[in-house]
């Protein structure tokens, strides 16, 4: 079920109203102070464009998802944005209001989207999702690089979205040091962008960058958990373990392989990509409490759920993890998710 809240956007005085009405519903919503602050100065940004350049335009406000997302549609019938690359580039703002610019208020937001035609207009959609509940779930995360290296060849993403579902990953730079950092970087930055994509569209933009980075490569673990589902996608000797009722049934695995094993072919205007394997992700029903772990292989893989303190919190059990199993000859990374109800 959708709420609905509309204001019209003409003069100065409907900014203020404008952003006062988003404040009040965020805030019945639960957001935070800061969070409530960012949407404030997005809107204001936005609603500021729309008095400057199409003189009168309307903003939507809709609340969905059991009042775990907010939805803010600000349109207008103007002249429309001739150059939207440059509107949305750091620092270029209106003139007006707060100053903060189109691309600031695209990062406040989770989803951002903006269409315009010229002397037709310009829409704006922009989507907030209310952090999932410390009482739902907990994350736990131990990430550190191999002894004596400065930087970490491995990294983690935890995104939630949707206001249920969440993605995880583990990701695992080839070797370790300077350059597996940056090849970390590189998919790292792909996963955090992409994260609402099917896991193996993903996984194939991680491994077409890769290769166009001069040969780095890297291994991933991707994992999406919703209500009640989960799909895994790994590439490589990353690993995951599922613990719940009926756990027998969730014993998802990666496939061989690394992102970025293949070469590009200078004749011919596309890349060879014929070592990536066959991408299939594997789909589970899972109860609303399950306990997952994903981790590098900095972490010996003989470990069991009965090695582990299950009933505790999610970073007791990453910590318990690395305590028992770490190598201490590469990176290392433990994600654990802990979802209680």
């Amino acid at each position: 079920m959708m709420s609905k809240n509309s204001t019209t956007i003409a003069v100065s005085g409907d900014i203020k109203r404008a952003y006062s009405s988003v404040s009040e519903i965020a805030k019945s919503m639960g957001f935070s102070k800061i969070e409530i602050s960012s949407l404030v100065n997005a809107v204001s940004e936005i609603a500021t464009n729309v008095i400057k350049y199409a003189t009168k335009g309307s903003m939507h406000v809709y609340v969905s998802k059991n009042k775990r997302v907010l939805e803010i549609i600000i349109e207008d019938k103007g002249p429309g944005i001739r150059d939207l690359e440059k509107a949305l580039q750091e620092g270029y703002s209106s003139g007006l209001g707060l100053g903060i610019g189109l691309g600031a208020a695209e990062r406040a937001m989770d989803e951002f989207e903006i269409t315009t035609k010229i002397g037709k207009g310009t829409k704006v959609i922009m989507k907030k999702y209310l952090p999932i509940p410390h009482e739902e779930i907990e994350y736990g995360v131990f990430s550190i690089s191999k002894p004596g290296e400065l930087l970490n060849g491995d990294a983690y993403v935890v995104r939630e979205f949707n206001g249920d579902s969440v993605l995880l990953a583990v990701i695992d730079g080839e070797g370790h040091g300077e350059k597996a950092n940056h090849a970390m970087v590189v998919v790292k930055d792909i996963v955090e962008k992409n994260y609402k994509l099917p896991l193996d569209e993903i996984m194939r933009k991680c491994h077409q960058s890769l290769i166009q980075k001069n040969g780095r490569r890297a291994v991933v673990g991707l994992c999406k958990l919703s209500l009640h589902h989960l799909e895994y996608l790994g590439i490589g000797d990353t690993d995951i373990m599922v613990i719940a009722d009926d756990e027998g049934r969730l014993s998802p695995h990666s496939h061989p392989g690394q992102l970025g094993a293949g070469y590009k072919n200078v004749n011919e205007k596309t890349s060879t990509l014929d070592f990536l394997p066959t991408l299939k992700v594997q789909k589970f029903t899972c109860p609303r409490e399950v306990t997952i772990i994903l981790w590098s292989d900095g972490i010996q893989r003989r470990f069991r759920k009965e090695d582990l303190p299950v009933e505790e919190k999610a970073q007791k059990i990453a910590s318990a993890i690395v305590d028992k199993f770490i190598r201490g000859t590469d990176d290392t990374t433990v994600l654990v998710v802990k979802r209680k109800k």
